[in-house]
């Protein structure tokens, strides 16, 4: 009955809720430029890429906006190997041109070429002490990588999909989110004892 029932509801159970990708993007940079001085970033929640329910990690349609749109204060983790691999090759301090995320499958973008200077690496290990979700205080990201790019977004690439329900995931390679305009953290609960407590707005 159940399965019949969502079967024959299907076209409305497919419908878009909430803003799309670009919607999302324009209305944070919107208010991002209209937020007071020293206050927190705006955060947007990547629900199309939740890590926690088993997604990739490696969506692209909102960097791909930011790209497009022009973002330049913002921060986000992208699970990409293949792009840390050319990373690791490359060293520290150079430049590579990479095409990032979108790589899983078909469903959650195509992956976005940036030009970035490598920043950090890391073994993607951080620990929290504080309020965590559903009381985490080990992470362990992988291989991590930080690229500050030529287009913009400042994007950490990690090996595994570790979840953004942490602020150390980023303190831990010496970025503060509290300090970006916009970052992007994925999931719909989760990151929000992290981000909650510094986002303007969420």
């Amino acid at each position: 009955w159940i399965a019949d029932r969502a079967w024959a509801n299907r076209e409305v159970l497919y419908e878009p809720v909430g803003p799309s990708p670009s919607e999302a993007v324009a209305n944070a940079l919107i208010s991002a430029a209209n937020k007071p001085d020293e206050s927190g970033p705006i955060v947007l929640l990547d629900v199309g890429d939740n890590i926690g329910a088993g997604s990739s990690g490696d969506s692209t349609f909102l960097l791909a906006e930011a790209v497009k749109q022009g973002a330049k204060s913002w921060l986000q983790t992208v699970r990409d190997s293949e792009a840390i691999a050319v990373c690791l090759e490359a060293g520290i301090g150079a430049t590579v041109t990479v095409e990032v995320g979108g790589k899983t499958d078909s469903l959650h973008g195509v992956p976005v070429q940036l030009t970035g200077h490598i920043t950090r690496m890391s073994d993607g290990r951080f620990e929290d002490t504080g309020v965590v979700h559903a009381g985490w205080r080990y992470f362990d990201g992988g291989t991590t990588v930080v690229l500050e790019t030529e287009e913009g977004p400042t994007v950490t690439l990690v090996t595994t999909r570790v979840g953004n329900m942490s602020r150390e995931q980023f303190y831990s390679l010496g970025y503060r989110p509290d300090d970006f305009d916009i970052v992007v953290a994925k999931g719909v609960v989760s990151p929000r004892p992290a981000y909650q407590p510094i986002a303007y707005e969420m």
